[in-house]
């Protein structure tokens, strides 16, 4: 499964929910990073990324929390698809990589940043 497929199914995850490019692009996000640091990689104001958020919250009828634990279980479907986070261990199962953290980190944001700059 792609990424991309894998975050949408996070997104409909949420509810029978249009986000916008911008709202997609900037839920994700707000998972790693405060607004402020999320309005800078952007190019918005704090304001406008509260903006988002405000209508996302109310779009799902989910607060920041609820919101963490569905994505957390996206994270966990990213790792568990391969796509260079896993490898086999001695006994045959799979482990996450300690540097893989840092690397889906950075593949998320990227994608994110593309997905909410598209909008």
């Amino acid at each position: 499964m792609k990424f991309e497929e894998i975050y949408r199914s996070f997104l409909e995850s949420l509810g029978n929910v249009e986000f916008s490019e911008k709202e997609k692009g900037i839920i994700g996000l707000t998972m790693f990073f405060p607004n402020k640091e999320i309005s800078d990689m952007l190019g918005i104001s704090p304001n406008t990324c509260r903006y988002h958020l405000k209508n996302i919250y109310k779009k799902t009828e989910l607060d920041r929390h609820d919101i963490r634990k569905k994505y957390c279980l996206f994270l966990t479907q990213v790792i568990n698809t391969g796509n260079g986070y896993k490898r086999p261990s001695e006994k045959g199962r799979s482990t996450f990589k300690k540097s893989s953290f840092t690397k889906l980190s950075r593949d998320i944001e990227d994608y994110l940043i593309g997905v909410f700059k598209k909008g």
